[in-house]
C-alpha cells in the first residue's frame, strides 16, 4: 500500500507541476499578446518609433501630426477631399451666377412684356374708327365721311 501511496503522490506531483507551468504559460501568453497590442499601437501612433506617444496641443499647433504615418498613409484621401471640396465650392459660385442672371432676365422680360402690351393697346386705340375718321377730318380729307342718310331698300325689278 505504500508503493501505492507514493505512485499518487508522485501522480499527484506531476499534475500539479503541469498546472503551475500551464499557469505560467498562459500568464507568460497574455503578456506577449498584451506587449504586441502595445507595440501596435505605438508603431500606428509614431512618427518613426520615437517614445512620445501622447497627442498634445503644442504637436497639433506646430504641424508635428502632419508628419506623422497616419497622415503620411493619407496623403491621397486629403487631396482627393481637398479636390472635391474646390468643385463643390466653384460648382456653387457658377451655379449662384446662373441664378442671378436668371433672375435679370426674368426683369427684362417682364419690362418687355408690359411694353408690348402698352404700345398693343395704343394701337387698339388708333385703329378704331372713330379716331380713324378724327384724323381724317383734322387732315381735311373729306373722302371718307360717315353717312347720315339712313339705308334704303332698292326695288326688285320683275322679268
Amino acid at each position: 500500500m505504500s508503493e501505492k501511496n507514493n505512485i499518487n503522490d508522485d501522480f499527484v506531483e506531476i499534475i500539479d507541476d503541469d498546472a503551475t507551468v500551464d499557469e505560467t504559460t498562459e500568464s507568460q501568453q497574455k503578456e506577449e499578446e498584451r506587449k504586441e497590442g502595445m507595440e501596435a499601437i505605438r508603431r500606428f501612433a509614431d512618427d518613426e518609433g520615437e517614445g512620445d506617444d501622447k497627442l498634445s496641443f503644442r504637436k497639433i499647433m506646430g504641424g508635428d501630426i502632419l508628419l506623422s504615418k497616419f497622415f503620411l498613409n493619407q496623403v491621397i484621401f486629403i487631396v482627393f477631399c481637398v479636390v472635391l471640396l474646390l468643385f463643390y465650392t466653384g460648382n456653387r459660385y457658377s451655379s449662384l451666377q446662373d441664378i442671378i442672371e436668371i433672375d435679370n432676365l426674368s426683369e427684362q422680360y417682364q419690362r418687355k412684356h408690359s411694353q408690348t402690351l402698352t404700345q398693343s393697346s395704343k394701337l387698339l386705340n388708333k385703329q378704331r374708327q372713330s379716331s380713324v375718321e378724327k384724323r381724317l377730318y383734322a387732315a381735311g380729307d373729306t373722302t371718307m365721311l360717315n353717312n347720315n342718310l339712313p339705308p334704303f331698300a332698292l326695288p326688285k325689278q320683275e322679268e
